[in-house]
């Protein structure tokens, strides 16, 4: 899919997206649609975050809060069109100020960097293959094994199942495909075996172009892979998911003794954190004053997010993972 197709894509998701208007009780009861009185104020939440932000509206002081995938969120940000407000996860808020200086029209939102909460991008792998990677791969997984494991026949990998070993990455036009992509891209090049911390755009397109492909191709055309591996298993052998192990933990908590995926160590970490950012100060306060940022954290945990803190996020610069989401979606 060519990338106009994927940004037109994003764009229709506008018009589906789901529309939470909520005040706080004690405003009902006074007749009033909560803070200035004024309902207009618009929060936009990431589609990742849905289940989140669903709760967050229950909460919401006169805002409005709608979910919309953060690629489509981006190009009403570049259309002049953003919303007051956008609760989503870094790198997002980085990608849009790199769109907005390639088209000429230098944009930043503030809040980028006050992470309110984070995920870890887990390796998700399913038992036919757990052994052959731990094995051939250490413990913890390299990241450039694990790579150029992507696409290899079970028997050559000696693992206990048949066909190639896919490793499913959701399309990065969301929070969870963009950080399990940038998460493999910087573990691939900071990895010892390349060893090479200082990549730059030149260093990936001459030496990430045939792992890239080879990504795409087997495993790169899913919204949620990790539900394929739950519902339709021997899709993948195994899924960079954000958040992985708390999916694994609530999946247990339903009562799915009966799976047998596990979260295998990486070498090294990446980390999507929660942001809520605004084109002014003024707005971002005005988004805290309406629904508060204790509120937002403590919803957060409750929904699998741990606390943020000041670790590097072992992402890629936002302008190299905005190439990386290029190259993936120009099939």
């Amino acid at each position: 899919m060519k990338r106009f197709a994927a940004v037109v894509a994003s764009l229709a998701i506008i018009s589906l997206s789901i529309w939470f208007t909520a005040s706080r009780d004690t405003a009902q009861e006074r007749g009033e649609d909560g803070g200035s009185g004024d309902a207009g104020f618009v929060l936009a939440c990431s589609a990742d975050l849905q289940a989140l932000c669903e709760d967050l509206a229950t909460l919401a002081d006169g805002l409005s809060v709608t979910v919309v995938a953060p690629d489509a969120t981006v190009a009403s940000y570049l259309a002049g069109e953003g919303p007051d407000a956008w609760l989503t996860a870094a790198p997002w808020p980085g990608i849009l100020q790199t769109r907005a200086t390639v088209a000429g029209t230098p944009r930043s939102l503030v809040g980028a960097d006050d992470g309110l909460a984070q995920q870890t991008v887990d390796l998700v792998v399913t038992e036919g293959w757990r052994s052959a990677l731990a094995t051939r791969c250490g413990d913890p997984v390299d990241w450039v094994c694990l790579v150029d494991a992507v696409g290899r026949p079970a028997a050559e990998l000696g693992a206990a199942t048949n066909g190639v070993f896919k490793l499913g990455i959701a399309q990065p036009t969301g929070i969870d495909g963009v950080a399990a992509l940038g998460a493999a891209l910087h573990g691939w090049f900071t990895s010892p075996s390349v060893n090479l911390a200082a990549y730059d755009r030149l260093d990936f397109e001459d030496r990430f172009a045939v792992p890239l492909s080879t990504l795409r191709r087997n495993g790169g055309n899913d919204r949620d892979p990790f539900n394929l591996v739950v519902t339709r298993p021997g899709t993948y052998g195994a899924t960079l998911t954000l958040g992985g192990q708390r999916r694994l933990t609530d999946l247990a908590d339903l009562g799915r003794d009966d799976l047998t995926l596990r979260v295998l160590a990486l070498q090294s970490t990446a980390t999507a954190r929660l942001v809520l950012v605004a084109p002014t100060e003024a707005a971002r306060s005005e988004a805290f004053r309406r629904i508060g940022r204790d509120d937002i954290v403590e919803r957060a945990a409750q929904h699998g997010w741990s606390a943020a803190d000041d670790s590097p996020a072992g992402l890629p610069d936002p302008a190299l993972l905005d190439l990386l989401i290029t190259k993936w979606m120009d099939r």
